[in-house]
């Protein structure tokens, strides 16, 4: 949901939000008292860092700079292959110096 204000969101989805993307609208801690994640799409936080749902424990805040988009999804979809192909038991392979009877499950043909 895209919310301008914090108005624009419904009381009763504010009370379920856990993980909340924003740039500026920041609920109080009580209308979202299961908020455990924000992430900021700045990596400038100034005009939020006094916010009071920012010292509530437990919360993690983190930031990402608009840039950083691009390498996360291609790091996600590096990863993907990366298991897509076995990677981690070639790996597992590789430090144990052996390598599979049956070869058949790391062929790429």
């Amino acid at each position: 949901m895209k919310a301008s204000k914090i108005e624009d969101v419904p009381s009763e989805l504010w009370g379920s939000i856990e993980v909340l993307y924003t740039n500026r609208v920041i609920p109080t801690v009580e209308q979202a008292a299961g908020l455990r994640w924000i992430q900021f799409h700045w990596a400038g936080v100034e005009h939020v860092i006094h916010e009071p749902i920012l010292r509530k424990p437990g919360l993690v805040a983190t930031t990402l700079s608009g840039a950083a988009s691009s390498q996360m999804a291609e790091y996600i979809l590096t990863m993907l292959l990366a298991l897509g192909r076995r990677l981690p038991d070639l790996f597992a392979y590789q430090k144990r110096a052996e390598w599979p009877r049956d070869r058949g499950p790391f062929r790429t043909r």
